[in-house]
């Protein structure tokens, strides 16, 4: 019981950014990342230089607008970037941005649909609409 309690315990100290959203941009090493890219010698030739200007562009780009995303969004994008063990701000900056445009469209969907009975999920027989009509 008392091990229980101390790993408990351990485990609430140790992992506080996993219980609550920081609502600072995370810090990642964009020179570990970009010297990783460099070095695989892709067909795209792109060089250190490059990948640090774009880390770099991504990251104040993020801090401008990091307050203007959900803390939920910040959080998982966040999370998910640092699968693989090496997280970069241009891959942080194109999941928030993903999220925020699945969520537009989804609301310009329901704007869409806020004229039709969405109340039942069966989709009316066009043939069925054409003879109510013609009863008319």
């Amino acid at each position: 019981m008392r091990h229980l309690l101390l790993v408990s315990i351990a485990l609430a100290v140790s992992t506080p950014a996993l219980a609550r959203p920081s609502s600072a941009i995370p810090q990642f090493d964009a020179a570990q990342i970009c010297h990783a890219t460099s070095n695989l010698g892709l067909g795209d030739d792109q060089s250190f230089a490059t990948c640090m200007r774009d880390e770099t562009e991504a990251k104040n780009q993020l801090a401008k607008d990091w307050t203007s995303y959900a803390a939920d969004v910040r959080s998982r994008c966040s999370a998910e970037t640092r699968i693989g063990g090496s997280p970069s701000y241009v891959e942080l900056s194109t999941c928030l941005d993903m999220d925020k445009s699945v969520t537009e469209l989804e609301k310009a969907d329901r704007t869409l649909d806020s004229g039709m009975d969405l109340s039942s999920n069966k989709a009316t027989d066009p043939y069925t609409v054409l003879r109510q009509q013609g009863e008319q």
